[in-house]
């Protein structure tokens, strides 16, 4: 669904994500796919997020990220996160939402 907001802050070594309902109600252990660039299947690594909605991975290589959350009641959303070489610094940014209620 469109009301799940997931905006990741990367920075060496690794990255954090907040999963929100409409960017402000966290999401309670939503479950979390990262996929790497490397290969598409097995994911790399897979968890859930915990009771305020956080999530962290530690990337092994630079490139285009595929992580995937599910709240497992109807809302998922998938986003691409780009970690440069070297691996230093980087952001993603998740697409404003106007959300009327979930």
């Amino acid at each position: 669904a469109d009301d799940l907001v997931v905006p990741p802050q990367m920075a060496a070594p690794g990255g954090v994500l907040r999963a929100a309902y409409c960017g402000t109600e966290a999401v309670p252990f939503a479950k979390v796919q990262v996929f790497s660039p490397a290969r598409a299947s097995p994911e790399y690594l897979s968890g859930r997020t915990d009771a305020q909605g956080h999530f962290a991975f530690v990337p092994d290589r630079s490139g285009l990220w595929r992580l995937v959350v599910d709240d497992e009641t109807g809302h998922r959303t998938a986003i691409t996160v780009t970690v440069p070489e070297p691996f230093q610094t980087a952001t993603g940014a998740a697409p404003r939402k106007t959300c009327v209620g979930i």
